[in-house]
């Protein structure tokens, strides 16, 4: 897979969760209509990129995630 394909998928991710909420897979699978393995990639560039907490349901015990620093986009 492409470096700039990876990057704008995991924009798109960023962009949907810049809500300052935290995120399970499924939502996010849900809403970016990216595939597993496009998900789990992006993911992974998001978390390299510090930009993302991992963050484990202590109910469930699945990962959730959450953007590290929360932009408030509403004067854009």
């Amino acid at each position: 897979m492409d470096a700039n394909i990876i990057a704008k998928n995991a924009l798109r991710i960023w962009q949907h969760m810049n809500d300052g909420t935290t995120w399970c897979y499924n939502k996010i699978k849900s809403v970016s209509l990216l595939s597993d393995r496009e998900i789990n990639i992006a993911l992974g560039w998001l978390a390299r990129e510090d930009t993302l907490e991992i963050i484990p349901d202590p109910v469930t015990k699945e990962d959730t995630y959450k953007v590290r620093n929360f932009w408030d986009m509403a004067g854009f």
